[in-house]
Parts: structure tokens; C-alpha cells; sequence
């Protein structure tokens, strides 16, 4: 469903919908992400996050892994280019001003995607479930306990959603992500 299909941009209608990131994050709704800031405290509220390298290789590993057709429209991966010279300097400049559009990748972090990207489609559980998606994001609203709420998932499919997170660190001597998979869902 597009965003004309929704009752406006900041009073959702309540279902499923297929709607831009700017009309998710711009609308109405308590999210996931919100509630844990509240239990923080309001000040947590209150404040967006900066972006952080974190942030960021997540946002390029959720492109890479589940919109690979978008991966070059979007993120660019940086020529190795030695900026502590004047020549390098200018290079680097013409560089990012012909790719302003895009996000630009360090070599590293766009060979550790690429690896990540291809360890997930190898994984028989994991692409089972990308070929068996059959929306690569959907957004909903539903008003609980007098509460609008609002979710996106990165997949959907009639018996299953599916959510993609990158982590640096997932043993349990960094708080185990399984357990927190068990414990929130």
C-alpha cells in the first residue's frame, strides 16, 4: 500500500502498510526502539542519536543482504586514496563530490559486508527465509490500550516476520545475544 493509501503522514491508518523510511520515522506511533528509550528515561526520549559507525555498517549490511539492487544507488565503496598528500586531498574531494549522493564506505567495512552478505545467503535457515519473504519491509500501526504503536520488520511473509541485526560481538562474555533474542522476542 503506498503512502496516498494511509489516512495522512502523521495520523496512520491501522494495518499493514509498504510505506518509505521517511513516512515511518515521520509518523505517529510509539516504536520499539522509543518504548526502550522511555524506560531509560524522558530525556533518552527526547534525544535523537547521533549516527555512529555502529549505525551506519548496519544500515549497509541491511541494504547489501536485503535490497542488493539498491547496494550501488545508495553506497559507494571509498578508492584507497592517500589524503595526507595535496594531490590525494583533491582526489578525495572530486571523489566525494561526483558520489554526494551516496553514503561512502570504507574498503574494510564494505569487504566485511560483502563477506557477511554472502555467509547470510550461504546459511540454510537464513536463505530460506529471505526467498521465502514475500514483502522486504512492510510498516504497522495498531492502537494498544489506547496507545498508537508502530513496527517495521525487514521481512514479512504469512507465517513469518523477520528482523536483520548486525552485532560486533554476540558470545555470551558480551551479554549473549541469543539471550536477549529468548527474552524480547
Amino acid at each position: 500500500m503506498d503512502v496516498g493509501q494511509t489516512q495522512d503522514k502523521l495520523n496512520p491508518a491501522e494495518g499493514f502498510f509498504d510505506v518509505s523510511d521517511e513516512v515511518y520515522f515521520g509518523s505517529k506511533g510509539l516504536s520499539n526502539s522509543a518504548m526502550g528509550k522511555i524506560l531509560k528515561s524522558a530525556a533518552h526520549f527526547m534525544v535523537e542519536p547521533p549516527q555512529t559507525p555502529a549505525l551506519a555498517f548496519g544500515s549497509l549490511v541491511h541494504c547489501s543482504v536485503l535490497e542488493p539492487t539498491e547496494l550501488e544507488k545508495r553506497f559507494v565503496r571509498l578508492p584507497k586514496i592517500d589524503r595526507r598528500t595535496k594531490a590525494g586531498k583533491q582526489a578525495f574531494a572530486e571523489f566525494e563530490e561526483e558520489h554526494s549522493d551516496k553514503i561512502l564506505v570504507k574498503p574494510e567495512d564494505w569487504d566485511l559486508c560483502s563477506r557477511i552478505t554472502q555467509k547470510v545467503h550461504a546459511h540454510p535457515i537464513a536463505s530460506t527465509l529471505l526467498n521465502g519473504m514475500t514483502h522486504p519491509e512492510l510498516a504497522s500501526w495498531k492502537t494498544i490500550n489506547g496507545v498508537l504503536c508502530k513496527a517495521k520488520a525487514d521481512g514479512w511473509a504469512p507465517d513469518f516476520m523477520l528482523d536483520l541485526k548486525t552485532t560486533k560481538n554476540s558470545s555470551e562474555a558480551f551479554g549473549g545475544f541469543l539471550g536477549y533474542v529468548y527474552v524480547f522476542g
